[in-house]
């Protein structure tokens, strides 16, 4: 039996199935993980196969037009339709890489942005759903992304579970087109809803009870397992193998760690703040926005631009700019870290024992914001369409100031609830 992960999505999306893949490959498992062909570096370093989709980052999740790009940011209505077009219009480039990827008897393991393609493989393959996040249905506000309420108040039971299934059908919907074409393909026929479908998979929800409480009300077939994630030592490996060059560098490959240590023992503990490979419209302007930030907050900046950016050379001794260096290794060495919110950065800055806080661009970023506050782990998040350079300020004061060693002491307590065995409970779910 071979195991085929799809991978289709952003960076963030993808890390949790590489750790997945290099944990079954550990055991002996064939893994092949169909991703896009940026990523064909990372899928190599997790020792999988690596079937690559046809399209880049930018033609099957963003818009290429800056000024789209901004509106989209501010609408997230916007953003769906704008996401859901561009997965529709690589449906066939899916459809096409997943048919060469699965042969019979594999086991095939599906993302949100696949869950289509995962129901339209189910009558002839083991499949099971891989959630970051718990977009699932329920009645309780914290077991939920999209959870009923208005300004910061959550209300539990039928609001929220009408809100939440909503929620759902939306989210699978923008795989429908590559499900339906997975069947045409097939001979089953077009036009089945899968969101009814897709409740009777298997579910591996990779998030931890510490940060998503259980709920009695999702669907049945769920197992929580806690998060995926990867050792710092294969993160080190796959950052030096396949660097993005580093800025300011002739041949781009000066240590980030070597650089990292002398600014840490050059003044006191910095902030971080980065979004990681969400959508922005002006990566340059979004640099400069967090250097006046820091320097009006009085804080040291390290950061990682958005893809795009063209950092100077130096923008100062009071900010570090690295360019590929994994999360793990740095967060811990911050007084605070401001960040997007997707899944995997969230437990990474909660494992690390840091006050944080979230600034949401799209999807669950918002859900994990909204925990970090309810938790004591940061203060409320501020969407991206309201960050202001200002508010940015603002959240790095907050997390420096008199409220940081009770926000420093509450990620320390729930650093230590977090399990460490995520991968290797899926990896006993699947192998089994």
């Amino acid at each position: 039996m071979g195991l085929v992960l799809l991978g289709i999505g952003s960076r963030g999306d993808l890390a949790p199935l590489l750790a997945l893949a290099g944990e079954c490959r550990s055991r002996g498992a064939e893994v092949t993980v169909v991703a896009l062909r940026d990523y064909a570096g990372l899928v190599g370093a997790a020792g999988a196969v690596h079937v690559p989709v046809d399209a880049d980052v930018a033609e099957a999740m963003w818009h290429p037009d800056s000024t789209t790009r901004r509106l989209m940011l501010a609408q997230p209505g916007l953003m769906f339709l704008g996401m859901t077009t561009r997965m529709r219009r690589a449906a066939a480039q899916v459809v096409e890489a997943v048919e060469r990827a699965v042969r019979p008897g594999d086991t095939v393991v599906a993302g949100l942005a696949t869950a289509g393609v995962a129901v339209a493989l189910a009558p002839r393959h083991p499949v099971v759903l891989a959630l970051f996040a718990p977009v699932l249905p329920s009645d309780d506000p914290a077991g939920t992304v999209m959870a009923a309420g208005l300004a910061g108040v959550r209300v539990p039971g039928r609001a929220t579970r009408l809100t939440s299934s909503v929620g759902w059908l939306m989210s699978v919907e923008m795989s429908g087109r590559a499900g339906r074409l997975m069947r045409h393909r097939n001979g089953a026929g077009r036009g089945d809803l899968i969101a009814a479908e897709a409740l009777g998979l298997r579910i591996l929800l990779a998030a931890d009870p510490a940060l998503v409480p259980p709920s009695s009300s999702w669907p049945t077939g769920v197992r929580q397992t806690g998060f995926w994630t990867r050792s710092a030592r294969l993160h080190v490996e796959e950052s030096r193998g396949g660097a993005v060059p580093e800025p300011g560098t002739a041949a781009g490959q000066q240590d980030w760690s070597g650089r990292l240590e002398a600014f840490l023992a050059a003044g006191p503990a910095p902030v971080y703040v980065g979004f990681g490979t969400c959508p922005v419209a002006d990566p340059d302007a979004d640099l400069e926005k967090f250097v006046r930030a820091a320097r009006l907050a009085g804080v040291r900046l390290v950061t990682q631009p958005s893809p795009g950016a063209h950092p100077a050379s130096h923008l100062g001794d009071d900010v570090l700019v690295l360019g590929e260096a994994p999360h793990d290794l740095v967060f811990g060495e911050m007084a605070a870290v401001v960040h997007h919110g997707g899944a995997g950065t969230m437990s990474t800055a909660v494992r690390a024992g840091v006050p944080s806080a979230v600034v949401p661009h799209l999807g669950d970023q918002g859900y994990w914001g909204r925990r970090v506050a309810e938790l004591g782990l940061g203060p409320r998040p501020v969407p991206r369409a309201r960050l202001t350079t200002r508010r940015l300020a603002g959240l790095l004061r907050t997390l420096t100031g008199p409220e940081a060693p009770r926000m420093r002491a509450r990620a320390l307590a729930t650093a230590a609830e977090l399990r460490t065995d995520g991968v290797s409970v899926a990896a006993d779910a699947l192998l089994r």
